[in-house]
């Protein structure tokens, strides 16, 4: 059976595809959950409009991820926090409060998007991968 789908469906296609799928999964799975449906000349003409808005939509993904990269480059990170004599901090800085300060720099995302194997717990100088870009994270007493 030809359906178009309507949402990206993992191990099977992206929103918009038009794919060959056994009949049996097409009515017990793709159509009742509204993953897809059923291909006609409107459903498949609709899915080639849906592909060139994606294509649209991916090169202006790239492009705010190359200026948000861009920002990157340029932003070190300061934070001041409480530590003991030997320069330990009481608490720790992870992913969560990084993305925070990177919010108010005007760099906007996810925690996913930050490579740290652990929570930083000492003050100095840290590099941070963040959206495949290399960023400064200094830590100094409070």
């Amino acid at each position: 059976m030809k359906v178009v789908l309507l949402q990206n469906v993992k191990a099977l296609g992206e929103r918009g595809d038009v794919k060959e799928v056994a009949d049996g999964h097409a009515r017990n799975f793709l159509l009742p959950n509204n993953l897809a449906e059923l291909a006609t000349d409107q459903s498949i003409a609709k899915a080639e409009k849906m592909a060139k808005l994606n294509l649209v939509s991916a090169k202006n993904q790239d492009a705010k991820l190359g200026e948000t990269k861009g920002k990157l480059k340029a932003i070190t990170l300061k934070f001041k926090e409480k530590t003991n004599e030997e320069g330990k901090l009481f608490g720790s800085i992870g992913k969560k409060e990084i993305l925070k300060k990177l919010k108010k720099q005007g760099v906007t995302a996810k925690e996913g998007d930050i490579k740290l194997a652990e929570a930083l717990k000492e003050v100095g100088e840290f590099e941070v991968v963040v959206l495949g870009e290399k960023t400064k994270v200094k830590i100094t007493k409070e």
